[in-house]
């Protein structure tokens, strides 16, 4: 599969030291993400659950053309922070670039999903992802 969409989640969890992405694996079933950033003892991480490439069941829909990205926080509470905001930027940047992924298919899940989520939360800046993506 050739990735055509870039589809930005929050796992929309508590983001304390005592969970980690490892949890959203569950036996049997696909990841619901591709990559998952998460902030850790004091570090930020970017965790691939499922190599770009292969469907993850995060966008009915859109998952078979897409890669799932998401933040191990919750987003309907707090945004990310600056330094959160660059670190996913700089491993989704390469991304973008290798399959020519446009500014116009990086977009939150409620996009693609009106009135049935609204993840990534009410903190996601959207034009702030766009920028640090495109225009570091």
């Amino acid at each position: 599969m050739v990735p055509l969409w870039l589809i930005l989640h929050s796992a929309q969890c508590d983001d304390t030291d005592a969970q980690d992405a490892a949890h959203l694996l569950k036996p049997g079933k696909t990841p619901p993400y591709n990559i998952v950033f998460e902030r850790a003892r004091g570090r930020l991480t970017a965790t691939i659950l499922l190599p770009p490439g292969l469907p993850a069941a995060h966008c009915p829909g859109y998952n078979a053309t897409s890669i799932g990205a998401a933040w191990f926080a919750d987003l309907r509470k707090r945004a990310p922070s600056p330094a959160e905001l660059a670190f996913a930027a700089a491993v989704l940047r390469p991304w973008c670039e290798r399959w020519a992924i446009q500014p116009g298919h990086v977009v939150p899940h409620r996009t693609l999903r009106p009135g049935k989520t609204d993840c990534p939360g009410r903190y996601y800046d959207h034009a702030a992802v766009l920028a640090a993506i495109f225009d570091p």
